[in-house]
């Protein structure tokens, strides 16, 4: 059986390969907010994103704005996930268990 790492692992490596190829697409050219207000804030590729700190520079196959960045920009406390080659949109709203609105946040 796998364990829960290797599966965060294989996860976060398919969400990295997913986010970059929706970074190099003309649709959002991975930098600033897209035309909808959305903004590029990670890629996926290394498990040095798994932190609360910023990591890399936009464009960058490993690259993270740090937490409070990304709760600045969160409205709602909705996130978007495009898996480009499907043309498939997830948006996920965060929430506690008792279903109150939470911030973005990496726990180690």
């Amino acid at each position: 059986s796998r364990n829960m790492y290797t599966s965060l692992s294989d996860d976060v490596q398919a969400i990295n390969d997913t986010l970059t190829t929706y970074a190099s697409s003309s649709q959002s050219s991975g930098h600033g907010s897209d035309s909808y207000g959305w903004t590029h804030v990670a890629s996926f590729g290394c498990g040095e994103v798994l932190t609360s700190s910023a990591v890399g520079s936009q464009g960058d196959v490993c690259y993270k704005e740090s937490d409070s960045t990304i709760n600045a920009l969160m409205c709602n406390s909705e996130l978007k996930i495009e898996f480009y080659e499907t043309g498939d949109t997830l948006f996920v709203q965060l929430v506690d268990d008792d279903g109150e609105l939470r911030d973005w946040h990496y726990d180690p």
